[in-house]
């Protein structure tokens, strides 16, 4: 049974709802005993009545993600680099001579002389480039590259719009410096026909 304290029992209930609300503060100051400084009276239990009546209007809701300002950081679209279809479309011939051979630009790193094709960054130097073409990064955005890039025409084949056709195979080498060296992506073969051996 849950005792109510003498101040509460005649009191109006806008009086009453206000010494409940320092009653529930009291509460949880203490676990084991609760103890209204009010009226000098412990409770054993409390009603669910009570605490809703004392717990009325807007609450404070937790800030849970307040601090996550890393994440939101991450996230926004000036830090968004290219992605697989757009490299893989700057792959082609013509779109690389482009992108090698571009004009000075003070405000790009290296003013735009040193380019990465598969990572779509730029660089500060020729050393700096060459640095980066042995990093984990580099080589991770090659193995990326060696299928065919996901299309629209794919998945409505996966769908049931024509026959499915697997991704083929490309031999995807590292960049050369010297421009006039470089040549496009060659296919190898079907992803399925080849003979992978798991033992």
């Amino acid at each position: 049974m849950t005792r109510i304290c003498r101040s509460g029992e005649g009191a109006r209930r806008k009086k009453r709802a206000n010494h409940l609300r320092l009653w529930y503060v009291v509460c949880w100051t203490s676990r084991r005993r609760q103890y209204c400084y009010y009226c000098r009276i412990s409770f054993l239990r409390v009603s669910t009545d009570l605490l809703d009546e004392a717990m009325t209007g807007p609450q404070k809701k937790k800030k849970h993600h307040v601090g996550d300002t890393f994440y939101k950081r991450r996230y926004r679209t000036k830090y968004r680099a290219r992605d697989i279809d757009e490299v893989d479309n700057d792959l082609k011939k013509e779109n690389a001579d482009r992108l090698l051979k571009q004009a000075l630009d003070f405000d790009k790193p290296g003013e735009g002389q040193h380019y990465c094709i598969h990572c779509a960054r730029y660089f500060l130097s020729d050393q700096v480039l060459q640095d980066h073409f042995r990093t984990k990064l580099h080589k991770k955005r090659i193995k990326e590259l060696r299928l065919e890039p996901y299309t629209i025409e794919e998945a409505e084949r996966a769908a049931g719009f024509g026959s499915y056709i697997a991704p083929k195979e490309r031999v995807i080498a590292t960049q050369p410096l010297n421009v006039e060296e470089y040549k496009e992506p060659e296919e190898v073969a079907d992803i399925c026909s080849l003979n992978i051996d798991l033992q």
